[in-house]
């Protein structure tokens, strides 16, 4: 299956920039340009962060459908131990890409030991739509771990569906000099 010139022009533009937030519309096809992007990539391991509903329905279909050269597996589900199988494979240089949960991400921290090269987060505005409770330690997370990763790509085809303060966890992963270091400082 092959991309369309819209989704070939994606897949290029984040092979020139190592760090970008995404904004582009819901069911134009990010997932297919991010997967031939990474085929054509020599920036691996890749961690790719998603809604576990669209693990299945959009990374493992489409990564099958462009049938992709580089070897990706899917980390998700108990005990943590099948998660960590997954991650040491990374590791090793086993796997080149792994596709894991927002929230099961969170509850690996072991995450930080692969020495990733590329972050995709799929559907970013899921750092600021967790439960409030979550909502500060998650984003400190994911800009922390971004912040040890050299290409870092955040997606969404909706980046504020609550407030402009949705943006500022996505764009301090890819940029975290563009904004004040705190929340509340960005808010006043």
């Amino acid at each position: 299956m092959s991309l369309f010139s819209h989704q070939r022009d994606l897949a290029a533009l984040v092979q020139q920039r190592p760090r970008l937030l995404l904004n582009v519309e819901m069911g134009t096809g990010k997932t297919r340009a991010m997967l031939a992007a990474i085929d054509e990539a020599k920036a691996l391991p890749v961690l790719i962060l998603a809604k576990l509903s669209t693990i299945q329905q959009a990374w493992v279909v489409d990564y099958h459908a462009l049938d992709c050269k580089f070897r990706m597996e899917v980390a998700i589900g108990s005990p943590k131990e099948k998660r960590l199988k997954v991650l040491r494979r990374a590791y090793e240089g086993e796997v080149d890409a792994v596709v894991m949960g927002w929230e099961a991400a969170y509850a690996t921290p072991e995450i930080f030991q692969v020495p990733w090269e590329w972050l995709i987060g799929d559907e970013s505005t899921t750092i600021k739509a967790l439960p409030l409770r979550k909502q500060g330690k998650l984003s400190k997370y994911f800009i922390k771990l971004s912040g040890q990763i050299p290409r870092v790509h955040m997606m969404s085809g909706e980046p504020a569906p609550a407030s402009r303060m949705d943006y500022y966890s996505q764009i301090q992963c890819v940029n975290p000099t563009a904004f004040p270091p705190s929340a509340t400082a960005f808010r006043l």
